[in-house]
């Protein structure tokens, strides 16, 4: 299966009914396709040829948010795997990549990338939401997977990040933050769906 896709159901209360009490719009359902491919090991250009199609196919199928998986460009690379090559700066091939796919096919795309921000920093592993009218959110991984040694090299983020995607307010996590339910838990109020690729 390249990818599942379906229009998101809130299995929750609606903000105006949830203990906070916070008012929203009525929810539109928008259609999410979570797309995984078999990832070339540290060849950006081949997995970027490969996925095009898969965001293609997924956007045929009505897709308005397509997320693709951790580290889609690289592979998860750390330990005897790291490579000189797997850091790219901010704004780097894949964020622009992710932000060119957006505006192409005229749908939200996300996807979790190493970026740094000054040169011969570690990286962070960050996930890049690009919307189709250019806009672009960054969420850096606040836990790094310490058991697979990820710790090691790429630096802890520090915030969370909430976008409004079509009238759904989407917290972006990546991957082992989903081990720490309190930052969910924190956002649960405000947040119709969390995006943890």
């Amino acid at each position: 299966v390249l990818f599942r896709s379906g229009a998101v159901r809130l299995l929750q209360a609606s903000r105006s009914r949830r203990r906070g009490g916070l008012a929203s719009a009525k929810l539109e359902a928008v259609k999410v396709a979570a797309v995984q491919h078999d990832i070339q090991w540290l060849d950006r250009e081949a997995n970027f040829a490969r996925l095009d199609g898969r965001i293609a196919e997924a956007v045929g199928e009505g897709a308005r948010l397509v997320v693709l998986s951790e580290m889609f460009s690289t592979g998860f690379a750390v330990g005897d795997t790291w490579d000189a090559s797997v850091p790219e700066a901010r704004g780097g091939a894949s964020s622009q990549f992710i932000a060119s796919a957006s505006k192409r096919y005229g749908v939200w795309v996300a996807g979790s990338c190493p970026e740094t921000t000054t040169a011969g920093d570690r990286p962070a592993n960050t996930l890049v939401l690009a919307g189709p009218s250019g806009e672009l959110h960054r969420y850096e991984k606040i836990h790094p997977f310490s058991y697979g040694g990820e710790d090691k090299f790429f630096r802890p983020g520090s915030g969370t990040v909430t976008v409004d995607v079509e009238g759904v307010s989407v917290s972006l996590f990546v991957c082992y933050d989903l081990r720490f339910a309190d930052r969910f838990w924190n956002l649960a109020e405000t947040t119709d769906l969390y995006i943890v690729p």
